[in-house]
């Protein structure tokens, strides 16, 4: 699938999310003095969350060189580039289609710092490390599916789904877009009585970036982990 066309089924998935999500608003009146979760019971989490680093490629400066001193580029030097791992902030929100089945909206916000560091200088320099702050959102679609009936305090679920990033450069200058594709699983345990609860929520991880920092390079996998504050209602 394309970039374009990947980007149109996110957008569609989104659109499907907004309407799932409208559709059960009304619902909501009929079941809030029943147990939950249950069709039409909503969930609202917030916290925060970890995701791991990566390397980027290493790449070499190079010049061309004349035909009488050879054929093979000289080189300037080399750079190792590094997205190093982030704490950041995170939100979602959940509309349940059933006891154990919903949709879940979320965006989440992070400061990695990308580090490129220059090495084998041709002309001798020593070796040095530059980096700056990335200011990297992801906005992502959830299908969550509970492995535990209603009424359970720990609920142990697991999620997939995909998102778009976008990673703005430090002072905002250069932004850089992609997909990310995403799965995981986790625990809620649940506070409260049967009708509103307020719960711990914790998930771990793995996320594919194609996009964003790096863009030009392969797939990028990271692990990811958060912790939450959930609502049921």
């Amino acid at each position: 699938m394309s970039r374009r066309g990947g980007i149109r089924s996110l957008i569609g998935f989104f659109v499907l999310v907004a309407a799932l999500v409208g559709t059960a608003l009304p619902a909501h009146a009929q079941w809030v003095r029943r147990e939950t979760p249950r069709r039409g019971s909503f969930e609202a989490s917030g916290g925060v969350f970890w995701t791991g680093g990566t390397d980027l490629a290493n790449r070499a400066a190079t010049l061309t060189r004349n035909p009488s001193t050879g054929s093979n580029a000289f080189e300037l030097f080399r750079s190792d580039a590094t997205l190093t791992s982030a704490i950041g902030l995170q939100a979602r929100f959940g509309a349940y289609l059933s006891s154990s089945l919903s949709l879940e909206a979320g965006a989440q916000i992070g400061r990695p710092e990308l580090q490129v560091r220059l090495t084998r200088d041709s002309e001798g320099a020593p070796d040095a490390t530059a980096a700056e702050s990335i200011t990297s959102y992801v906005f992502t679609g959830s299908v969550v599916y509970h492995l535990r009936k209603a009424g359970r305090r720990m609920t142990p679920f697991v999620l997939a789904g995909a998102g778009h990033v976008r990673d703005l450069h430090q002072g905002s200058d250069l932004v850089e877009t992609g997909l990310e594709y995403h799965a995981g699983g986790g625990v809620k345990w649940w506070l409260g009585n049967k009708r509103r609860k307020l719960g711990l929520r914790g998930d771990v991880g793995v996320s594919a970036r194609d996009g964003g920092v790096g863009a030009d390079e392969d797939r990028r996998i990271v692990p990811s982990a958060a912790i939450s504050l959930a609502y049921l209602f």
